[in-house]
């Protein structure tokens, strides 16, 4: 990753560029907060060509750039923390050649679907600005238009950004994952659990609970389903991280350990609910307005909620037919970070400095009481040379039992002289 810049903020700062995140993107989507942070570094450095300084980056926000109406509308904890991840930890998640962004498609001249969009097409806006695309804002990809300059590219084109697993394409590998199980079907029994057509019957034995909890084989298994999904990408440790318990089995778990989403994102987590109690679960797939389509284990087809179906379903709904439904968020941010969060990012510096301190008394103390009494292992290899020509020369001698009682820093006087040549026979 390339070494950016970092930002040293008061909180006050942190709290007011956040504030215009949240106002530009929502403060919702983490990716989409980070990479509003990281294009207001951009436009700071590479733009107006300041410094990577608070009164340097507060100035290029309410400069004008930015609209008026991006204040005022709260701040997000989520806003804070992509504000700390990106400018005070050096962490920004677009090259610096990344410095335009607009409201899409209003302030596009000319726009086309966001699917037909690629690297490199070009843009205009309104305000007499051309371009080139580089991405959309956002795990959904549907925030703000964002691109570059030419002469920008050359200048940065090597740069790196944060990197590891996006939550993009963490989001994009659980789908991926779960796509490819449509039409498993459950089984009669604990056979041939691996086949996705063989042994079909309704008793509930799938892959799923045999492989991450054997102990609920012959249970409903849409959770476990997601549990497996989730598992299958990642790994166990992680899959517990994201879904912040393990094995999540039982719907209603989640509303007690999620905040409860009333609109959907691509990679939710969606609960269902009827009669009371969320019922049933599965993994968003897409979203498009108040339509959604999921990907749910234990379920059968058509566009109504089945809870205990027999199989794995491509399915859709529209959300403002579905009362009480929430949808879970997964910090997918956590995947591409093995985050170090600002606590520990903050107690890893001290403890660095603590470190640091304590091998500076430690080396004091050598230079100051470790006595050096023969020219053995003891002697540092840098001095060998010279101590051995001072004692040659007669300039160094030992007491009567042939000891030296040399420290540090006469070692150090030593190869002085030796260097200026005056042990020279």
């Amino acid at each position: 990753m390339t070494a950016f810049p970092e930002y040293t903020l008061s909180d006050s700062a942190i709290k007011d560029i956040a504030e215009c995140i949240t106002g530009e993107t929502g403060g919702a989507d983490i990716l989409a907060c980070r990479q509003e942070a990281s294009q207001m570094c951009n436009l700071n450095e590479i733009t107006y060509g300041r410094q990577a300084t608070e009164a340097d980056i507060l100035k290029t926000l309410h400069g004008g750039w930015y609209s008026k109406n991006s204040w005022g509308k709260g701040v997000t904890q989520t806003a804070i923390d992509a504000v700390k991840f990106v400018m005070v930890m050096g962490n920004r998640v677009l090259p610096r050649y990344v410095t335009e962004h607009d409201w899409f498609p209003n302030d596009i001249i000319n726009p086309k679907a966001r699917n037909k969009y690629n690297v490199g097409d070009d843009v205009e806006n309104k305000y007499d600005s051309k371009y080139q695309f580089y991405t959309f804002f956002g795990a959904n990809k549907d925030g703000d238009i964002a691109g570059y300059f030419k002469k920008d590219y050359e200048k940065y084109k090597d740069d790196v950004p944060y990197g590891g697993e996006t939550m993009a394409n963490a989001i994009d590998k659980v789908i991926e994952i779960a796509e490819d199980e449509v039409g498993y079907l459950e089984k009669r029994s604990d056979s041939q659990l691996d086949d996705k057509t063989a042994n079909v019957g309704s008793s509930n034995y799938t892959k799923y609970w045999r492989d991450i909890a054997p102990e609920y084989q012959g249970e409903p298994w849409c959770a476990g389903f997601i549990t497996w999904v989730f598992v299958k990408a990642f790994g166990k440790d992680m899959a517990e991280k994201l879904l912040k318990h393990y094995p999540y089995v039982y719907c209603p778990t989640m509303a007690d350990l999620f905040t409860l989403h009333a609109n959907p994102m691509r990679g939710d987590i969606v609960i269902f609910y009827r009669n009371g109690e969320f019922v049933h679960t599965g993994i968003v797939t897409s979203v498009n307005g108040d339509y959604f389509t999921t990907v749910e284990g234990n379920t059968s087809g058509g566009s109504t909620i089945i809870e205990n179906g027999g199989g794995v379903y491509k399915k859709g709904y529209y959300n403002s037919n579905l009362p009480g439904t929430k949808f879970c968020r997964p910090d997918y941010s956590i995947i591409e970070m093995e985050d170090l969060t600002m606590t520990q990012y903050e107690e890893l510096k001290q403890e660095i400095k603590t470190l640091k301190e304590e091998n500076q008394r430690l080396m004091d103390t050598v230079e100051s009481t470790f006595v050096y009494n023969y020219n053995d292992e003891n002697i540092p290899d840098w001095a060998r040379p010279a101590l051995k020509a001072a004692m040659d020369s007669g300039a160094v001698r030992g007491d009567e039992k042939g000891q030296l009682h040399l420290n540090y820093k006469d070692l150090r006087t030593i190869v002085r002289e030796y260097r200026c040549g005056l042990y020279d026979k």
